[in-house]
């Protein structure tokens, strides 16, 4: 239905039904592969008001769209979205935090943009910030790459991406972007301040108006002639050294 993600794999819709039950609506099994990871979560599926459909191999993958569903469909709908105003308010009233952010400038790739989402979830980042248009979006690719992320990271959708940065930028988060022209080395930064991680398009890199409102911009090491990382990747290795610095301070 219109307006709702259709999750595959036993990874994500674990996670849709353990942390957000109250957006599952429908599930659908292979038909006689009902295995131990689906007999571990029968209570947590009754939970949620879910009775399983068992169909065959054709029409799981008519409603999932592909063969990658490794026998398990859900149908839920989209998670959180939060404002960026709202999120700053609740900021300001946690003691002692030291905010963590990923911003993503036009990630329009839906794989990239969900292995995105799966690294910050894995590495404890506080939210995730996106525009509205020229980027990906939440939907069935992103979901099935983020593997259950998606309810476990604050989603910030904004529909000015300078603006959001400012915003940042006015509640004392230092703004730290990723260029191959950066003027920093990466292992320079110190991550332990309130940082907000910024990516750019896959193919251009960050926006001339996003790279100007960053405090610093920091270049990955290379040894070889190829000069990048895919996005995803460069956001995990930052987001990694973030973790790390924090971890052993």
């Amino acid at each position: 239905m219109k307006g709702d993600l259709v999750v595959g794999g036993w990874h994500s819709v674990a996670m849709s039904l353990k942390k957000r039950p109250d957006l599952c609506k429908e599930m659908w099994l292979l038909s006689g592969e009902a295995t131990g990871t689906f007999k571990g979560l029968k209570t947590t599926i009754e939970s949620a008001g879910i009775k399983p459909q068992f169909v065959d191999r054709n029409t799981l993958r008519k409603i999932y769209g592909s063969d990658s569903h490794h026998g398990v469909v859900l149908r839920r709908g989209l998670p959180q979205i939060k404002k960026i105003k709202e999120w700053l308010e609740c900021l300001k009233s946690t003691v002692n935090k030291v905010p963590l952010v990923l911003v993503l400038d036009r990630v329009q790739d839906p794989r990239n943009f969900g292995a995105c989402l799966r690294v910050a979830a894995c590495a404890g980042v506080d939210a995730v910030v996106y525009p509205n248009s020229n980027s990906a979006s939440i939907t069935n690719v992103v979901a099935q790459a983020a593997s259950g992320a998606i309810d476990l990271v604050t989603l910030i959708r904004v529909s000015n991406l300078a603006s959001a940065l400012r915003q940042l930028s006015g509640a004392g988060i230092w703004l730290v972007g990723s260029a191959e022209e950066g003027n920093h080395d990466l292992y320079e930064v110190d991550f332990c301040l309130p940082t907000a991680i910024i990516v750019g398009n896959e193919g251009f890199g960050m926006r001339g108006l996003t790279k100007s409102l960053c405090d610093m911009t920091v270049c990955l090491p290379t040894k070889t002639s190829l000069s990048s990382l895919n996005v995803s990747s460069a956001a995990a290795v930052i987001i990694y050294e973030a973790l790390r610095q924090r971890t052993v301070k």
